[in-house]
């Protein structure tokens, strides 16, 4: 009998290594494949070795850029990458508001291209779990139903142009494709990881790092709903859709039970022991960031932290509410995974974690 092949695109980034962990767990029998960019090929074999995948047969890693043309690989090595797979799981993006636009472009788009172009040349793929980003929906406000797209709506960066491009290239595409949306990603980067701390992320890691004696003021527009998305929820979302899921479904995977903004820095404040200021005041914020060690993340990603509080879509989940009722996986509230990802944020500030100069080339920003 034919091993099941499933080729995982974006390792070691944040989502694509949470997948690989999930298969690792889930699919004790399938062939696994890593098409890696060449510039993380060391770092992904080291994350290999952390999930037990050090044998080459259960692990192929590939090298290849995932964006450029047959993924930079021999006519040889490609033949044998699109006669060799069943599943996709396509993990390479990056969604960084601060990335330029020809960087956006370069990446987003040159990797839906090429997965478009291997669903035409594959022989067996089956399916292609595609890891996109609810902010598809750009500067929309009320509801957003999961099968919309294009509804006429304006994008505030680049990095969210681009993943709405990507998804309309493979909708139209005919190829075997589900989307997955996910919102803000919490539960990484591991420590030592080179991906960029952005978002709600960045706000818990600036409340657990502030001083003990001085109140965290509250940002302006707190009472903003985050979407949130454990990332190891998002993987088990992805290969339970990769076996379940017909193609041709779009579905966002978010926590149906948003928090605010207040109340998700209020959570960390308690589970921290720091204090909140809930009036607001323009001295209230550098004062809080004196002696911060993580004040120097907002050098790169202060665009990215304000963005988190601009979006006044809500993000329908009739998706992942379906699946946990027929018993596939249920999304843990905020309080379950919390104190993980603020344990995590006390040890992400070291020198190797703040040097911002690391994340300036495209395979460093991916998700």
């Amino acid at each position: 009998m034919t091993r099941r092949s499933i080729l995982v695109i974006g390792f070691p980034a944040a989502r694509a290594r949470h997948v690989l962990a999930e298969l690792v767990r889930s699919e004790p029998e399938a062939e696994l494949w890593a098409l890696v960019h060449p510039e993380r090929a060391e770092e992904a074999r080291l994350r290999a070795r952390d999930l037990g995948l050090s044998d080459p047969e259960r692990l192929r890693i590939v090298e290849g850029d995932p964006a450029a043309l047959d993924f930079g690989l021999s006519g040889k090595a490609y033949l044998e990458l699109c006669d060799g797979i069943d599943v996709v799981h396509a993990a390479y993006s990056v969604q960084d508001p601060d990335t330029s636009e020809e960087l956006a472009e370069t990446v987003n788009v040159g990797a839906a291209r090429e997965l478009v172009e291997l669903a035409r040349a594959s022989r067996r793929l089956e399916k292609i779990v595609f890891y996109s980003s609810v902010f598809v929906s750009g500067d929309r406000t009320g509801r957003v139903r999961e099968h919309e797209l294009e509804a006429g709506q304006g994008f505030r960066n680049a990095a969210e142009r681009t993943q709405a491009i990507a998804e309309r290239m493979l909708r139209r595409s005919g190829a075997k494709v589900i989307v997955l949306r996910a919102g803000h990603l919490l539960g990484g980067p591991t420590p030592g990881s080179t991906s960029r701390i952005v978002g709600p992320h960045l706000l818990m890691v600036l409340l657990v790092n502030a001083p003990l004696d001085t109140p965290f003021p509250l940002p302006p527009g707190a009472e903003t709903r985050l979407p949130l998305t454990p990332l190891d929820f998002l993987a088990r979302i992805g290969v339970h859709a990769a076996a379940e899921i017909p193609p041709g479904r779009t579905i966002h995977v978010v926590d149906p039970d948003a928090v605010t903004v207040r109340r998700f820095l209020e959570l960390v404040a308690e589970r921290s022991g720091h204090r909140l200021d809930t009036g607001f005041s323009l001295g209230a914020i550098p004062r809080a960031l004196i002696g911060n060690p993580a004040a120097r993340l907002l050098q790169s990603s202060l665009r990215g932290l304000f963005e988190v509080l601009s979006t006044s879509a809500e993000y329908d989940t009739e998706g992942i509410v379906e699946i946990a009722t027929r018993g596939g996986p249920r999304c843990p509230s905020l309080s379950e995974y919390l104190d993980r990802w603020i344990e995590s944020a006390r040890v992400q500030i070291q020198p190797s974690a703040l040097d911002v100069s690391r994340y300036e080339h495209a395979p460093f920003l991916v998700a």
